[in-house]
């Protein structure tokens, strides 16, 4: 299994001639988010340019400087929660409805007309996103009957063949659904292997979590950044396997280790 890198997949091919090679779904279902989420971070900053605009003066406190002695303490204020701008309209209301106030009235109508701004965008992505929802359910094979591959090959493409149509008459959706359908082209050889394999993980998260713990102990141990693809070179993949997490652990599995004899 791989993340479908370029030169890996034929070089596995040419070593591995008969063997199934496995794509990994969570990069898979990364890389069809990817436009999605690319959107979702400009219409937030529309968003809060929108608010800064209608009701900023409203909302914008004055600072005020006091005299007194700067002391640096090294202490960091603990991040605020983030709350959307729809949780603070339907406060709005609230508030309103208990007693309403012509400044509580202007920060309402202020920030309507922000969300109003963005709610095409919002509803385009709202509505794409219940794509992936669906694709990610389908290739989950929790709660469902087993299924070979070719029953979920079958399922996901019978989607695609739907939402298809749905972008093909909404065409503001349409830059989103051809990118679900070129990453699902071009996973497609390697997604559904999983189904066919008992015991076979839909993802490499765990192998790549290895390198990521030798890349740490390898800085921790030798201070040196980068190391781990020519350690690996070098020595062998054997250093990713796990090993006992004390000396004492290491001692007593070197015991078991029969002596060479040259």
């Amino acid at each position: 299994m791989s993340d479908k890198q370029r030169g890996l997949v034929p070089a596995v091919a040419s070593v591995f001639k008969r063997a199934k090679h496995c794509f990994c779904q969570l990069h898979y279902l990364g890389n069809i988010a990817e436009p999605i989420h690319k959107t979702d971070e400009a219409m937030k900053i529309e968003l809060r340019q929108g608010v800064r605009q209608e009701i900023g003066p409203l909302v914008r406190q004055e600072k005020i400087e006091k005299e007194g002695v700067l002391t640096v303490t090294g202490g960091i204020p603990s991040p605020m929660e983030t709350v959307s701008p729809s949780e603070v309209k339907d406060c709005l209301e609230r508030l309103i409805a208990h007693h309403s106030h012509p400044r509580l009235e202007q920060l309402y109508q202020g920030l309507c007309t922000a969300l109003q701004q963005v709610q095409p965008v919002y509803q385009r992505l709202h509505q794409v996103a219940g794509w992936l929802t669906k694709i990610a359910d389908l290739l989950d094979p929790q709660g469902k009957p087993l299924r070979s591959s070719e029953q979920v090959q079958e399922d996901l493409l019978n989607y695609m063949v739907k939402i298809e149509t749905i972008s093909n008459q909404q065409p503001e959706v349409q830059p989103f659904f051809q990118t679900i359908l070129k990453t699902t082209i071009s996973y497609a050889p390697g997604l559904f292997h999983c189904y066919d394999i008992p015991g076979s993980p839909s993802t490499n998260n765990d192998r790549e979590s290895d390198f990521r713990d030798l890349n740490r102990r390898l800085l921790r141990t030798t201070g040196q950044k980068g190391l781990t693809r020519s350690v690996i070179q070098r020595t062998g993949a054997w250093e990713l396997l796990h090993r006992p997490d004390t000396l004492q652990n290491t001692i007593l599995a070197f015991r078991h280790i029969a002596p060479i004899t040259l």
